[in-house]
């Protein structure tokens, strides 16, 4: 089926993904310090990194619909 409606998101999202190279970077950073130490949490980087994306991809997206 063609005409099977395509979520245009996830393509946005990494359209988007160069915008928040700054907030991918320090997710990236805690994760490895976590890893080596075993023991903290990066969710809030992981939220921060998201709001980024977000904040992009919000505009974007609503041109979609119809």
């Amino acid at each position: 089926m063609d005409d099977e409606v395509q979520d245009p998101k996830a393509q946005l999202e990494q359209e988007c993904h160069p915008r928040c190279t700054q907030q991918w970077s320090t997710y990236e950073e805690c994760k490895a310090r976590v890893e080596k130490s075993g023991e903290g949490d990066c969710s809030g980087w992981y939220f921060d990194y998201f709001k980024c994306i977000d904040k992009c991809v919000t505009p974007q997206l609503f041109q979609h619909l119809r």
